[in-house]
């Protein structure tokens, strides 16, 4: 006999399952409040919020908002692979997933005073528009991490964002971003605008930059390890890009 969701709620570390809470996982019914749902009934003792096969669309509840808002600690987000797909259709400034105790695109990471700890997220597909347009805030980002300590972003597959597949803002380091496939992205594949000692970036493969002026695959802001990361060109008129790392 599986678990009800009412049982979910009452076990520490649970795994909220995203369809017990409404989510249809079928790529048209917009599933943004099954979802958030399912995170916010983790908030006392955190746990996993788990996404079966299937693709859900998600859209941003306001203009300055992202879609799914994760702001508690300790929270994990997975599904069966590239088999689970969070998409914005054709929302080219959505950032799909939003870690971060403030769900305000606008305001910058300087005025965040709350982090967000241990933050996973593992074997999901996340798709954007891919339209390639610049946004100068945080918009347009696939996973978008705002001051979050302690996080592991592996083996996902990040695709068609209109600016930043994986990216963190903020924080203080202790991130481990492993193992993904991010492709076709306007400006970064990963970028780590923080604090990023005691971090590791490697095993990732990273193609199909617009190659403008400012557009790079990797790029970390302070000494941390990247290692064993494949970055090339592919896909039509898409070019590979140079790593950055300062």
């Amino acid at each position: 006999m599986s678990l009800t969701k009412v049982s979910y709620s009452m076990i520490s570390g649970a795994c909220a399952n995203v369809l017990d809470f409404g989510a249809k996982g079928d790529g048209t019914t917009n599933d943004t409040a099954a979802i958030q749902a399912a995170v916010d009934s983790l908030s006392s003792n955190g746990g996993a919020v788990y996404f079966p096969a299937g693709r859900y669309k998600v859209v941003p509840p306001t203009a300055t908002t992202g879609c799914i808002w994760v702001h508690y600690n300790n929270i994990t987000l997975f599904g069966d692979g590239a088999a689970s797909v969070i998409t914005t259709g054709t929302d080219s400034s959505a950032v799909p997933i939003h870690v971060c105790s403030t769900n305000d695109l606008t305001v910058s990471p300087s005025s965040i005073s709350t982090a967000v700890l241990n933050f996973v997220c593992h074997d999901l597909a996340v798709n954007g528009s891919g339209v390639s347009t610049y946004y100068a805030l945080a918009y347009g980002r696939g996973i978008l991490m705002r001051v979050v300590t302690n996080a592991i972003v592996e083996d996902c597959f990040v695709t068609n964002m209109s600016m930043i597949g994986i990216c963190s803002e903020g924080g203080n380091g202790k991130f481990l971003i492993n193992g993904n496939i991010v492709t076709n992205y306007f400006y970064t594949a990963i970028n780590y605008n923080g604090r990023s000692y005691q971090s590791i970036i490697s095993n990732n493969i990273c193609f199909g930059s617009n190659a403008s002026a400012n557009s790079v695959s990797i790029q970390a802001n302070g000494p941390c390890t990247i290692e064993n990361n494949t970055i090339y060109g592919s896909l039509g008129d898409w070019k590979s890009t140079r790593l950055n790392s300062s």
